[in-house]
């Protein structure tokens, strides 16, 4: 019999025993909910990083711009600058003149090639047509009033709305050109790593064939290599992340919304031309690209900067120094046609106009020297110290871009040497396999799978297309190093490379995000101070040099992506590289590689 002192006693022990018990329950439950809660995640996000899904997320991300492009069209006030300026200079070539030095409108003459008058002419056909169109009427904002007394056809408020609805339009293209350019790279960028060779040996090793000669560390490796495939794996899936915040953050610049749809510059345009010829280049489409590149020039000569870098990509991966020549030949056929008129009429006259490369800009409007004194800002020697800064700069890049290519051409040459003997020894292995009758000889298929996506690449005589990441990366550049030391720099040249500095910093390898961020937030800050201060120029100049500081730390990516060997192979139609049992194919197989 237990005394109440101790039946007191054995309850407490209970109670703490159930206590315990309980706790320790409702950790391992916690426990439980998070990791579940965790493995979720990271099932979502590593599923929705697939290929599948890129079309997906662009297509989000274009709904998000649609919605606010419509807003700032409808909700901001449209703020005149140059678009009655624009207008009035087109009301004078409509009445016949083809002079370009009587061509002017309220900020002075005419200062852009022929391609800008066609272009504005046709807005100006759209927006009659839409004015006179009834069942165009929601197009318009009813907020606004009309403006009794503008005097220039196509600058009242109700055709002005009009304008901006079709630059809305424009910037829709425009930013679809951008994301597809950011989606090659950001596939590129995975595969570039060696994720698609990954993928690739996983495949093969599943498969029941046994290979022989020099292919056998492949498969034998690849249980061995299974914890370094996993690492990879999710390197992959952060940096297709990381590619779509890029993508992400081209959407959100306040400012460059207002120079779409609220200014109607004719920055704009030039930009979606240059985006399009740029998607061509990343298809080898050179010819194509050059017919664009050569009417974006047209539109507005900022285009030149992106030039230094075509050049080096012509020169590097054309079919040769006559394939150069009749690009660059196009680009300059599309300019004489346009300009044909006032060519004619005064050629001097048009050619000291569309391309003034010694124009004077007002310092008022400068966004990126606004520390730096007035009389310095206008002297020449000002401007000549800009123009060898800009050229040995680029001239310090292309020299590395050259040498970067020379070395890995190197390894390729010498590790195709290597390799093809390799593969012949591999070849003469079979061959002696073959004779022997308990041999089955079904391997082959192995063999050649390596052989596709592994040498062919770097051993055929017809390289691959090159990687788009990298077209991508050397225009942007030579496009970026022209802005760092422009004279002058304006509101609306944000425009000019607002869409390939993120393309820049993600492309530059393993730079922190926060470092990304910073560079664009101080980026989007001086642009948006109105009017430019000593203090944001400052700003913007820092943010150029550590973009400049930046891409020469990270270099150039690789030209060729691995990804593209098997696709070049399957194109080959020479050989059939599945059947290695006859001497004649061993032969053909032997020279190919």
């Amino acid at each position: 019999m237990k005394f109440p002192k101790e039946q007191r006693q054995v309850q407490d022990q209970k109670k703490v025993s159930s206590h315990e018990t309980t706790t320790t329950t409702t950790t391992t439950t916690n426990t439980n909910t998070n990791n579940l809660h965790e493995s979720i995640y990271k099932y979502y996000y590593t599923k929705l990083s697939q290929k599948r899904y890129d079309v997906s997320f662009l297509i989000l991300l274009i709904l998000f711009e649609i919605v606010l492009t419509s807003s700032v069209v409808l909700f901001v006030k449209y703020t005149n600058i140059d678009w009655i300026a624009y207008m009035e200079q087109v009301s004078i070539y409509e009445n016949g003149e083809r002079d370009y030095r009587m061509i002017r409108g309220g900020t002075g003459p005419l200062v852009y090639p022929a391609g800008f008058l066609y272009l504005y002419t046709f807005f100006k056909f759209l927006i009659r047509y839409f004015e006179n169109k009834d069942d165009a009427s929601f197009l318009l904002s009813t907020s606004k009033s009309e403006n009794k007394n503008a005097i220039i056809e196509g600058t009242s408020e109700t055709q002005v709305t009009i304008a901006q609805w079709i630059f809305v339009i424009l910037y829709l293209m425009n930013i679809v050109a951008v994301l597809v350019l950011y989606l090659r790279a950001s596939r590129g960028a995975v595969t570039g790593k060696g994720g698609e060779m990954i993928k690739l040996r996983k495949r093969h090793s599943k498969s029941n064939h046994t290979t022989i000669g020099v292919f056998d560390k492949h498969d034998a490796n690849d249980d061995k290599n299974n914890n370094g495939d996993n690492v990879t794996a999710e390197t992959e899936v952060d940096t297709i992340w990381s590619w779509r915040l890029a993508m992400l953050s081209c959407c959100l610049s306040k400012r460059l919304h207002s120079i779409y749809v609220l200014r109607l510059f004719n920055d704009c345009p030039a930009m979606l031309l240059l985006h399009l010829s740029i998607i061509f280049f990343t298809y080898s489409r050179w010819r194509t690209g050059c017919i664009l590149f050569s009417l974006a020039v047209s539109i507005k000569m900022n285009i030149l900067l992106f030039a230094p870098g075509l050049l080096y990509l012509l020169l590097r991966f054309t079919s040769g120094i006559i394939e150069t020549v009749i690009c660059l030949s196009i680009c300059a056929l599309i300019q004489i046609l346009l300009g044909y008129p006032f060519i004619m009429t005064n050629i001097g006259s048009y050619l000291g106009k569309a391309f003034e490369f010694d124009r004077v800009f007002f310092y008022k409007w400068t966004v990126n020297w606004k520390f730096v004194p007035e009389t310095i800002f206008v002297s020449k020697l000002f401007s000549l110290v800009l123009l060898i800064l800009h050229l040995t700069i680029l001239v310090i890049f292309c020299v590395r871009w050259i040498q970067t290519a020379t070395d890995e051409n190197s390894n390729k040459i010498t590790s195709c040497s290597d390799k093809s003997s390799k593969i012949n020894a591999g070849l003469e292995s079979r061959d002696n396999s073959l004779t022997d009758k308990h041999k089955k000889p079904n391997n082959t298929d192995t063999i050649l799978t390596t052989v596709k996506t592994g040498i062919w690449f770097q051993c055929s005589s017809k390289f691959p297309p090159p990687s788009p990441r990298y077209i991508i990366h050397i225009l942007f550049v030579s496009n970026f190093i022209g802005v760092a030391f422009a004279r002058t720099l304006h509101c609306q040249f944000l425009s000019w490379y607002a869409h390939s500095v993120p393309f820049l910093l993600w492309s530059t390898g393993n730079i922190p995000v926060v470092v990304r961020i910073a560079i664009l937030v101080g980026l989007e800050y001086a642009y948006n101070i109105y009017p430019a201060t000593g203090f944001s120029s400052g700003v913007l100049q820092v943010v150029h040099l550590l973009t400049l500081i930046v891409l020469w730390v990270a270099g150039s990516p690789s030209d060729y992506d691995i990804n593209r060997s098997e696709s070049a192979v399957k194109g080959n139609s020479d050989i059939d590289l599945g059947n290695f049992t006859t001497p004649e194919d061993r032969e053909r197989a032997k020279k190919e590689y």
